[in-house]
């Protein structure tokens, strides 16, 4: 098994429950491994690191630049966040790319009733899953574009 440098394994645990609670509550981290313990110490608590984002998916930790990057579906950007908590735009319109997006894309809801004041709708138009291949360069799947590019980090 390999393992993550502590601070992108923290980050990583950190926004994977960034929306869940409160930041007061610091839940622990749920085992469902026991490998888990050779990654994160057995006290850790989870602690939002930065939020305001969308829908996230697939975060990848870029060794060579020491930063994560991480997908917004609906917003089409790759985010770029650094050790500090500095977040900015790696990648504009990084699933779909054509100028017409209001024709594409998953439908979405937040699972909320639609006659609820918080019903949200939005369309999975951006990129999923980023990953480094063997040579350090960027791969993302993308759901619009139907397609597995590759760029460079």
């Amino acid at each position: 098994m390999r393992k993550l440098p502590i601070l992108p394994a923290m980050l990583l645990a950190a926004l994977a429950c960034a929306g869940a609670r409160a930041q007061s509550d610091k839940p622990a981290v749920m085992r469902l491994d026991p490998a888990l313990d050779a990654l994160v110490s057995p006290d850790a608590k989870l602690e939002r690191v930065k939020g305001g984002f969308g829908f996230t998916e697939g975060i990848v930790w870029v060794e060579r630049g020491r930063y994560l990057l991480f997908s917004d579906i609906p917003a089409n950007v790759i985010y770029k966040l650094t050790p500090k908590g500095d977040a900015s735009i790696y990648m504009h319109r990084s699933g779909y790319t054509k100028p017409d997006i209001w024709r594409v894309g998953f439908e979405q809801t937040n699972g909320k009733d639609a006659s609820d004041p918080l019903f949200e709708k939005f369309y999975m138009i951006g990129s999923n899953g980023p990953a480094l291949d063997r040579e350090g360069r960027l791969v993302i799947a993308t759901w619009a574009g139907r397609s597995i590019p590759r760029a460079s980090t």
